[in-house]
């Protein structure tokens, strides 16, 4: 039965998309999924949104340039799906391609970040949440967890006395 949903969710998605260039009423869909426990099924929603062209795309077609925050958007709600389906190996390269798509966005790094430190992969949350701080050096919730982190790895000689990361690239933990 759950293999015969997984196939008429992905048929109904395709339908939509067929019938409407509004990406919007199919993203909609993916968010309605997820948020009603239907992870998997959100994530094969996702997978189809992601073969339709968005306007400017559609637009940029002919300069060669293209749309990818979009597409980065997509890929991030994508993994947060997966994750919370239980696939976080699946999930991560999901949010490191979104990374690697829009070198200059913040949220794709931050969301595996968090996915690294809720999974107990706490270097990889180190070094992601570092990469993070070049985007916002002054950032002093990254500074904290990043702090946190560390007191759990032991590593203390980072950490000023209330517990957060010591600011500075030279203080930065090699983990």
């Amino acid at each position: 039965a759950t293999a015969a949903n997984a196939t008429a969710t992905v048929n109904i998605t395709q339908a939509i998309a067929d019938a409407t260039s509004d990406r919007a009423i199919i993203l909609r869909l993916c968010q309605l999924l997820q948020t009603s426990g239907r992870p998997a099924d959100a994530v094969r929603v996702y997978r189809v949104l992601l073969t339709i062209p968005t306007a400017q795309q559609v637009a940029n077609s002919t300069n060669g340039t293209a749309a990818a925050s979009d597409e980065t958007e997509i890929l991030e709600a994508m993994a947060i799906g997966l994750a919370r389906g239980g696939d976080v190996n699946d999930a991560a390269c999901t949010l490191r391609r979104a990374a690697d798509l829009s070198p200059d966005a913040l949220s794709p790094r931050l969301t595996l970040a968090q996915l690294y430190n809720e999974n107990g992969s706490y270097p990889l949350a180190v070094r992601t949440y570092r990469r993070a701080l070049e985007f916002t050096p002054d950032d002093a919730r990254l500074h904290s967890t990043i702090g946190t982190i560390l007191r759990k790895l032991g590593d203390l000689r980072n950490i000023d006395r209330r517990g957060v990361l010591t600011r500075g690239r030279a203080a930065w933990p090699t983990h």
